[in-house]
């Protein structure tokens, strides 16, 4: 199956991710869980 990425589904994703980062790293104790999963 092909999934075609419009211009406003990145821009959608993009917004998402970046918001769920913020809302991570604005507590600190998940912002600590963030560092040991992620990075």
């Amino acid at each position: 199956m092909i999934v075609k990425i419009t211009n406003s589904n990145l821009t959608f994703l993009i917004q998402t991710l970046l918001e769920t980062r913020i809302f991570f790293e604005s507590s600190h104790v998940y912002g600590h869980l963030w560092s040991e999963v992620f990075l």
